[in-house]
């Protein structure tokens, strides 16, 4: 059995015009070298592949391209490892660290300089990254037991406006940008009530090639909707961050955004360059599983042949030929996910309108067990319509023919068996606006 094992890391770094250099040495907690230990850019082998292995008295040395921002993970015996520990390689020629790592779960660190800017950012992108997850974590279980989250909320406020004086009170544009991303990722859930114009203020002094964005990717691709030149600003950022792991990000969101959207050219051109240009890199990798680039689910496309049977009574057997002549939602779902949940009460709206109209809904659950969807639609929710489950290869399979890459995800039929709207042309209340020019208002 595998004693705990903890890491203790003596770091300097030392940067030029080329390169990064981390030196350390990995020990556990009593001060003994960890055998076959190493240190990676990532924690699977997924990225870059920048490793390097210790040797038999625990020292190692990783070269880091300079200006290139990066997570480093130390990994033990068994793959276990620790991190990631957020690095900056452009904070000059004079940085020591001391890190331990007491866990490999919960990893702290403790620096020579913790007044240095590479001390305060990794502290601190820590501490805020873990201070969201509990927001969210929080959030999502009162909402799972049903309770009122008005009062949890509003205690959440006063953290929201402490971020906003820190950022005020900042001098260093790199903590200070750090603040920020964080104060506007806690505000702009719920009913946090973002700051929008204090945001702009600040944000208009990141640059497009800022190391905040590879720390904070999915803020970067944010800035899209929060910024007057948006668009511009992250093409910026797709063209010109050091980041290439960031860049390939960049362009498999917009190839997403544009699928969504059911742009067909500008998913075929963003996934063709995603592959071209960054095929080592991990978003590269995956794009097959969530990016369709010759979709067969679309507006105008008929409905393909499918067979489900019936969640409560495995004799009734729905189908394309079986749903001929009517008007039907296709609705992929599960109820662990809440973009679904917050789907259902357009759905009650519309199967109480239409229904009588001939409108039919067949939910169809990614549940792992069957008793959750039974579960929830016995205490959650009054969802009177169709429902399905299925689960292991046929539901994979399911998802392979309908392209289901995320849910929720709706498709609707129309009484011809063809697709009159999908995904978000028949959400929240898109969905009735469709309704009402099938049935007529």
């Amino acid at each position: 059995m595998l004693r705990t094992i903890s890491f203790l890391l003596l770091v300097s770094a030392v940067s030029n015009a080329q390169q990064f250099v981390v030196r350390g040495r990995i020990v556990d907690r009593n001060g003994a070298p960890i055998p076959h230990s190493y240190v990676r850019t990532d924690n699977s082998a997924r990225i870059d592949s920048l490793a390097t292995v210790a040797d038999a008295e625990g020292y190692f040395a990783i070269v880091l391209p300079s200006g290139e921002p990066k997570n480093l993970f130390i990994v033990g015996p068994g793959s276990k490892y620790g991190g990631p520990l957020p690095l900056l390689t452009d904070v000059g020629d004079s940085t020591s660290l001391e890190i331990c790592l007491y866990s490999l779960k919960e990893p702290t660190f403790r620096f020579a300089d913790p007044s240095s800017r590479v001390a305060r950012f990794a502290r601190l992108h820590l501490d805020l990254s873990q201070q969201y997850m509990d927001f969210v974590q929080a959030l999502q279980k009162l909402e799972r037991e049903d309770r009122d989250t008005k009062s949890f909320v509003t205690a959440w406020m006063d953290t929201a406006l402490g971020l906003k004086q820190m950022v005020m009170m900042e001098d260093d544009p790199v903590i200070r940008g750090e603040l920020l991303l964080r104060y506007y990722r806690l505000s702009s859930l719920r009913d946090m009530r973002l700051d929008t114009v204090f945001y702009r203020r600040y944000a208009s002094q990141i640059p497009a090639t800022s190391p905040l964005w590879f720390f904070n990717n999915y803020e970067a691709y944010d800035q899209m909707l929060l910024r007057p030149d948006g668009k511009a600003y992250v093409d910026s950022i797709r063209e010109y961050h050091p980041s290439r792991e960031l860049r390939a990000f960049i362009l498999f969101n917009t190839a997403i955004e544009a699928q969504s959207s059911m742009n067909a050219e500008d998913v075929r051109r963003n996934y063709v360059r995603l592959k071209e240009e960054f095929g080592d890199i991990w978003w590269a990798k995956i794009a097959d599983q969530w990016i369709m680039v010759d979709v067969k689910i679309k507006r105008g496309a008929p409905i393909p042949d499918f067979s489900f049977k019936d969640a409560d009574d495995s004799s009734i057997v729905y189908s394309k030929s079986s749903m001929k002549g009517s008007v039907y939602l296709l609705d992929f779902w599960a109820t662990w996910c809440l973009p679904c949940i917050g789907e259902i009460p357009f759905l009650q709206e519309a199967y109480g309108k239409y229904h009588s109209k001939g409108l039919q809904i067949i939910s169809i659950s990614s549940d792992v067990k069957r008793s959750d969807l039974s579960s929830f639609r016995l205490h959650k929710a009054n969802m009177p319509w169709k429902h399905v489950w299925i689960s292991g290869s046929e539901l994979k399979a399911a998802h392979d023919q309908f392209e289901v890459t995320g849910i929720p995800k709706p498709i609707l039929v129309n009484r011809n068996g063809e697709i009159v709207g999908l995904k978000a042309d028949v959400r929240e209340n898109n969905l009735d606006k469709v309704l009402a020019k099938l049935f007529g208002k």
